[in-house]
């Protein structure tokens, strides 16, 4: 980190103020199980060394704690962006010194929309292609399995080419459990065929019934799920996302 601009000026009780802006590159861990749709707290500490009694960070009451908006490809700032800023005094050291500490935090979210249309909106078309198998005959399990092992195939190789743009963090993310929740779907719906099938082998009354429940069923609640979630997106996206007050840092 680097101070690229720095000014002084003297307060009427005397004391001498020091303003500098620094420039720097900042890393922090961040808790991704709700990718993409994560809020982050961005948090910069900063110490003195030197004690209390020679130099201290203090609130500039005359300016607003804010930060300058910018344009970021992956990032949004809130448009409630202030800054929260906290002085706090650094623990008793061994020399009983007091040290000021200043912590600066300030509210990002993720640009989510990338990954709706590029992954969710295709991936959401794949699975609902594997409810084509209910066009063929509960006897022609051939057909039924040609499209959906296909689809399967699809699903899988489409996750692996996405996973490039993800994450590679050890716990399921919120995209990750989308994902598999559709490739269980098409696995679903292929058991499913085999079971018509050999229900029909046993010419039991039961095999249309069963046909059409589970493609009522399952097609229900797979198009009414997705419906309800965007209608929650349209109508209170702040639904969609961990309150502010519930964001836990990285550290």
């Amino acid at each position: 980190m680097e101070c690229f601009r720095y000014n002084y000026d003297t307060d009427p009780q005397g004391y001498v103020r020091y303003f500098g802006r620094y420039r720097g590159t900042f890393y922090e861990p961040f808790l991704l199980h709700r990718f993409p749709l994560d809020r982050h707290y961005v948090e910069i500490r900063m110490s003195t060394t030197w004690p209390v009694q020679v130099m201290r960070y203090c609130v500039y009451e005359n300016y607003a704690n804010t930060m300058e908006t910018f344009s970021m490809a992956a990032w949004h700032l809130p448009k409630e962006n202030a800054l929260d800023v906290v002085v706090e005094p650094l623990p008793t050291t061994p020399s009983r010194f007091h040290f000021s500490r200043v912590s600066l935090r300030c509210k990002v979210e993720r640009a989510h929309m990338y990954f709706f249309w590029n992954a969710v909106v295709p991936f959401f078309l794949i699975c609902v292609l594997v409810f084509v198998t209910f066009l063929f005959e509960a006897d022609d399990l051939s057909g039924r399995l040609s499209v959906s092992l296909a689809l399967l195939l699809t699903a899988v190789a489409f996750k692996f080419v996405v996973a490039s743009s993800l994450p590679l963090v050890e716990y399921l993310t919120l995209i990750d459990r989308y994902f598999l929740l559709g490739i269980l779907l098409i696995f679903v719906v292929s058991v499913e065929n085999a079971i018509v099938r050999a229900l029909d082998l046993y010419e039991s009354e039961y095999t249309a019934v069963v046909d059409r429940l589970f493609l009522y069923v399952s097609g229900g609640i797979w198009l009414v799920g997705h419906l309800v979630t965007l209608l929650v997106a349209w109508c209170h996206p702040e639904r969609l996302f961990t309150p502010w007050d519930k964001v836990q840092s990285g550290f």
